[in-house]
């Protein structure tokens, strides 16, 4: 069974497409829950709620649309098996993770390598979200722009399966932005 909480920060009238393979989604909490929807293997969920859990069928990729004059703020499950299956069950804006637990927080990125999160032993994942207007890099200690992993700008997010402590760094000096991680424990 494979589990990805992923946080997904969808801009105001626009939409935001999500590549991620599975079989079911839960969306563990919103922001707002009115004028949202989502496309998975082309059926349009119209309504949006946050203890929705649903079977979607093999998906490679969601689509998230908001129809709001203000940005969306989504934490979502997917997975690959049924949720009463695994270590983790969520309704509305409360998660239980069985034998674990849940942290997330949020970094100013520099045009220096930044730490994201130290090295954790029970990290068993950690997804990482770029909410900034400028792309970041991910990677270790060492990370630059020319060696780190990019995470697009605006809602560009990375799932990694590690304890590892994570960098990242800005592009562009002097640059800021603000970067999002959720990560789950042993």
């Amino acid at each position: 069974m494979s589990i990805v909480i992923s946080p997904i920060k969808i801009p105001a009238n626009s939409s935001v497409i999500h590549h991620q393979v599975g079989t079911h989604i839960a969306i563990l909490s919103a922001s707002t829950e009115a004028g949202v929807s989502f496309t998975v293997n082309e059926q349009v969920k119209n309504a949006l709620y946050s203890s929705i859990s649903f079977k979607a069928g093999a998906y490679e990729k969601v689509e998230f649309h908001n129809e709001n004059s203000s940005d969306v703020d989504l934490v979502v499950v997917f997975s690959n098996g049924e949720f009463f299956n695994s270590k983790i069950s969520g309704v509305g804006k409360f998660v239980t993770i069985k034998g674990g637990n849940i942290s997330n927080g949020n970094i100013t990125v520099t045009d220096s390598a930044t730490q994201i999160v130290a090295s954790d032993s029970e990290r068993t994942e950690i997804t990482i979200q770029n909410n900034g207007s400028h792309d970041v890099y991910i990677g270790a200690s060492g990370v630059t722009t020319a060696n780190g992993t990019k995470i697009a700008a605006n809602g560009g997010s990375i799932t990694l399966a590690t304890s590892a402590a994570i960098y990242s760094i800005v592009e562009g000096a002097s640059n800021t932005t603000d970067v999002r991680f959720i990560a789950l424990n042993e």
